[in-house]
């Protein structure tokens, strides 16, 4: 059966709560239909996907409806992650700028630092929990083989860019207020692309065994973030544990953190070319496995979801 125009039904707030499909959204999805998002003028008009007979046939286009799908659902239900992300901020400007203040960082104040820190982790945490979900919320593409599932991972994780970028933009303002701005701003766009590349190499694992799963992968993500924040120097430098270990050196979100403030911050230091050349290796290795497992399980995707 062809279904040329099936768009999934979806909200941002599934990051953030414990109900992700309504009833009704299932029962659309088991009868091979989903809502339109936010009024969309472009849905998919394509072809059934199929590996005999090479793929889809204007794959960058659909992508792009797709992603374009993915922002809308993301804008609609915006509010609630925003709050919740400053939520975690006041909380660490509180622990570590009130009851034990810990001053000046790379040259600058506590909270400017904080949030030239917190984008890039805001944004690995969305990437992740969006990747944990994203078979379930596009169920009715790669269950009518609409779309590769190799290809849904990372649109998840293009979407949470939108969850980076006011914390970016508050650093880059308040680093330039108070003077502190770095000259190597030019790197912000490499720290993105890192980003981007450390979020689609772990949302590929995220993703890959949920539907088998289901829900326990999300809630365990979510619990391990919560908990794996507080433990990686993001809110916290480093040298409260005694200078830069063995941990963090190997740390990809700990590697994209410190590239994003030594982007924003003048005195905050560049990683070491050893250890961008680690996380490149790494990262290329984890993308190319997860793609390639993804794409091999996307007839046994079919009969789960």
């Amino acid at each position: 059966m062809q279904i040329s125009r099936i768009v999934p039904q979806y909200s941002t707030q599934t990051y953030r709560t414990s109900s992700v499909f309504p009833a009704a959204h299932a029962a659309r999805c088991r009868g091979g239909q989903a809502e339109n998002l936010a009024g969309k003028r472009r849905l998919l008009r394509a072809r059934p996907y199929s590996p005999a007979s090479g793929g889809h046939a204007k794959p960058m286009r659909e992508w792009i409806a797709l992603l374009s799908a993915e922002l809308a659902g993301r804008l609609r239900g915006y509010w609630t992650p925003l709050l919740s992300d400053a939520a975690q901020a006041v909380a660490c400007v509180f622990l570590f700028g009130v009851i034990a203040p810990l001053g000046i960082q790379d040259g600058a104040p506590y909270w400017v630092w904080l949030a030239a820190g917190l984008a890039p982790w805001f944004f690995y945490e969305n990437a992740l929990l969006g990747s944990a979900t994203a078979y379930f919320s596009y169920a009715p593409l790669v269950r009518h083989r609409q779309c590769h599932s190799a290809l849904i991972p990372p649109l998840r994780v293009a979407g949470a860019l939108l969850h980076a970028l006011p914390w970016l933009l508050l650093a880059g303002l308040a680093a330039s207020a108070t003077g502190c701005l770095s000259p190597r701003w030019y790197l912000l766009p490499y720290s993105l692309f890192c980003g981007l590349l450390l979020g689609t190499a772990e949302g590929y694992f995220a993703a890959m065994f949920a539907p088998f799963f289901g829900r326990f992968v999300e809630r365990g993500m979510r619990l391990t973030l919560s908990l794996f924040f507080w433990f990686t120097p993001v809110a916290w430098p480093v040298a409260l544990v005694g200078g830069p270990g063995a941990a963090q050196w190997l740390s990809p979100i700990g590697y994209v953190v410190d590239l994003t403030r030594a982007s924003l911050l003048a005195a905050a230091p560049l990683p070491a070319w050893n250890r961008t050349l680690w996380f490149l290796c790494l990262m290329a290795g984890l993308t190319i496995a997860g793609a390639t497992g993804s794409a091999r399980l996307q007839e046994p995707y079919r009969e789960v979801l």
